[in-house]
C-alpha cells in the first residue's frame, strides 16, 4: 500500500509519500472516481446506437451549462441575479455533474481566485503540475471540507446547505431517471460516459487554461485565453479575460469570442428568469483592443491605434503587475513570528501594518482617481493575517491595473490624485513610477524589519524580489525590448 500511495502522490504532484500527510489519502478519494470511469466500459456490452452518443453529448453540454452558469458565474462570482426558486434549480442541475456540493464548489473557486497561482491555490498547474491541478486536488481529502466563511452570502439558505450536505442526491436522481426511461444503454451512455467527459472538460480549465493560450490582460497569475477550451466548455476558455475582470457574466469580451453560456443567460433574461447581467466596463474592453503575444509583439489592433494603449503603456501596465509579484513573493516567505513582531524600541509599524498600509493606500488612489471602480475591503493593520493580506493586495493590484488602463485610454481618469490634499499629477509614466516606488519603499521596510528582528529572509527571496527578468517571466510576460 505505501508503494501505491507513493506512486499516486508523485503522479498528482505531491512528490513525496508521507503516511501522516493528508495527501496520502488521495487514493481513497479516487475509488469512486475510478469506478465511474470503469463503468464506461459497460458500453462495450450494450447495443451501440447513435442515439446513445447524441444523448451523451446532449447531457454533457446541458450539464456543462449549469456548471458554468450556476456553479461558476452565479454562485462563485454573483455576475447576475435571479430568484430564490431558480437559484435552487441552478444548484440542483449543476450538481448532477457530480462535482460535489454547490457551496463546496463556489468556496473552492473563490479560494482559487483569491490565491491564484500561489501556494494557497488548490489547483495551480504552474506550481503543482498537470495531474494535481486536473484531478489530484479534487480527490484529496485535504479539500473535502466546505469553507463556509467564503460563501456566507449563499450558506444562509437552508436548501443550499441541504444540497451541499447531500450532494449525491441530484446525480443519483438523474441516473435513476435515465435507467427508468431507457434501461442500461441510456444509463451507461447518458450518465457514466457523459459524466466522465464532463469531468475532464471542466477540469481542463484548471489544468490547461493557465498553461496554453494567449494573454490579453496583465494579471498576477498565468491565466490564458483559448478558443478550443471555450468551445468545449461553453465559454470558460476565455480565462485570462475572466481573471482580469471576474465580475463579468460575459467571459468572451468581444463578438468573435464564442461564449455560449452568456448567450443562453441573455435568453433567460428575456424570459425574466435572470436579470442584472454584469458586463465588463468600457476601460477593460478598450484595454483589450490590442492583444499581446507572449513574445511581446503587439498584434494588429482591432480599432484605430488612438483608441488602444500604445506599446509603452502596455509595458508600464506589465511593470506594475511585476511589481505586485514582488509583494506576493515577499509575503509568501515572511516568517509567521515576524508578522506582528514589534520593531526595536516598540515604536513604528509591524510587518502586518506595512502590508495593510500598502493595500489601504491603493484603495485611496482608486477611490480618488477612479471612483467608477468597485473598491476592495479595507485591511485592519492590527488584525489581518498573511493570507488575508495576500488576497487583499492581489485585489487592490487588480483595481490599480484597471485604473491605469483607464488612465491611458481617454476619457477616463485624466489626473492622478494621491491624497485629498496633494496636488494632482498628470497620468502617465510618472503616475506608475510613484505607485511602484511607494511599494518598493515599504518592501524595503519589511526587509529591514526582518533583519533587525532576527528573521532574515532566504537569500533567494532577498535577491529574488529584485530579479525583474525572472519575475517578468513568472507573470507570463516577455522581457520588454
Amino acid at each position: 500500500m505505501p508503494i501505491l500511495l507513493l506512486g499516486f502522490s508523485v503522479l498528482t504532484g505531491t512528490q513525496v509519500w508521507n503516511p501522516r500527510a493528508r495527501y496520502g489519502k488521495v487514493l481513497w478519494g479516487a475509488v469512486p472516481f475510478l469506478t465511474v470511469h470503469i463503468a464506461c466500459l459497460a458500453a462495450l456490452w450494450v447495443p451501440f446506437r447513435w442515439s446513445y452518443v447524441a444523448l451523451a453529448l446532449a447531457l454533457y453540454y446541458a450539464r456543462m451549462f449549469f456548471v458554468t452558469a450556476g456553479y461558476h458565474r452565479y454562485f462563485s462570482h454573483r455576475s447576475f441575479k435571479t430568484s430564490r426558486a431558480f437559484q435552487f434549480v441552478l444548484a440542483f442541475l449543476a450538481m448532477t455533474s457530480v462535482q460535489k456540493g454547490v457551496l463546496w464548489w463556489a468556496a473552492h473557486h473563490r479560494r482559487h481566485h483569491r490565491y491564484s497561482d500561489t501556494e494557497e491555490d488548490p489547483h495551480s498547474p504552474t506550481l503543482r503540475g498537470f495531474w494535481w491541478s486536473h484531478v489530484g486536488w479534487i480527490l484529496s481529502q485535504t479539500y473535502d471540507a466546505t469553507e463556509l466563511d467564503l460563501v456566507r452570502d449563499y450558506s444562509r439558505f437552508p436548501e443550499l446547505r441541504w444540497l451541499n450536505r447531500f450532494y449525491l442526491v441530484p446525480p443519483v436522481a438523474l441516473a435513476l431517471a435515465l435507467f427508468l426511461i431507457g434501461g442500461w444503454g441510456i444509463l451507461v451512455w447518458g450518465f457514466f460516459v457523459s459524466t466522465v467527459i464532463l469531468w475532464h472538460g471542466t477540469f481542463a480549465i484548471n489544468s490547461l487554461a493557465h498553461v496554453f493560450g494567449r494573454r490579453r490582460y496583465p494579471t498576477t497569475d498565468t491565466s490564458r485565453n483559448s478558443l478550443l477550451l471555450a468551445l468545449l466548455t461553453l465559454g470558460e476558455g476565455w480565462h485570462n479575460n475572466h481573471h482580469y475582470y471576474m465580475a463579468s457574466v460575459r467571459q468572451g469580451f468581444f463578438w468573435w469570442e464564442v461564449d455560449v453560456t452568456f448567450y443562453l443567460l441573455r435568453m433567460l433574461s428575456w424570459l425574466g428568469l435572470v436579470w442584472e447581467l454584469r458586463l465588463p466596463p468600457r476601460a477593460v474592453l478598450d484595454m483589450g483592443r490590442t492583444r499581446v503575444k507572449l513574445d511581446g509583439q503587439a498584434e494588429q489592433t482591432l480599432r484605430p491605434a488612438a483608441a488602444a494603449p500604445s506599446d509603452p503603456h502596455r509595458v508600464l501596465l506589465e511593470t506594475y503587475v511585476v511589481n505586485e509579484r514582488m509583494n506576493q513573493v515577499l509575503l509568501a516567505h515572511v516568517d509567521p513570528c515576524l508578522w506582528r513582531a514589534k520593531p526595536p524600541g516598540g515604536k513604528g509599524r509591524t510587518v502586518a501594518a506595512v502590508f495593510a498600509h500598502i493595500h489601504n493606500i491603493r484603495r485611496k488612489w482608486v477611490r480618488l482617481s477612479a471612483p467608477h471602480l468597485k473598491l476592495p475591503a479595507e485591511l485592519d493593520r492590527t488584525q489581518c493575517t498573511p493570507k488575508e493580506a495576500r488576497a487583499a493586495l492581489a485585489e487592490s493590484a487588480r483595481c490599480c491595473t484597471e485604473m491605469l488602463a483607464g488612465a491611458f485610454i481617454p476619457p477616463r481618469a485624466k489626473t492622478f490624485l494621491r491624497d485629498g490634499w496633494a496636488r494632482p499629477w498628470p497620468v502617465g509614466a510618472a503616475m506608475v513610477a510613484y505607485m511602484i516606488s511607494h511599494d518598493a519603499h515599504h518592501r524595503g521596510q519589511v526587509c529591514m524589519l526582518a533583519h533587525q528582528l532576527g528573521f532574515p529572509l532566504p537569500a533567494k527571496v532577498g535577491g529574488g524580489i529584485w530579479n525583474w527578468e525572472r519575475l517578468w517571466k513568472e507573470c507570463g510576460f516577455a522581457h520588454p525590448r
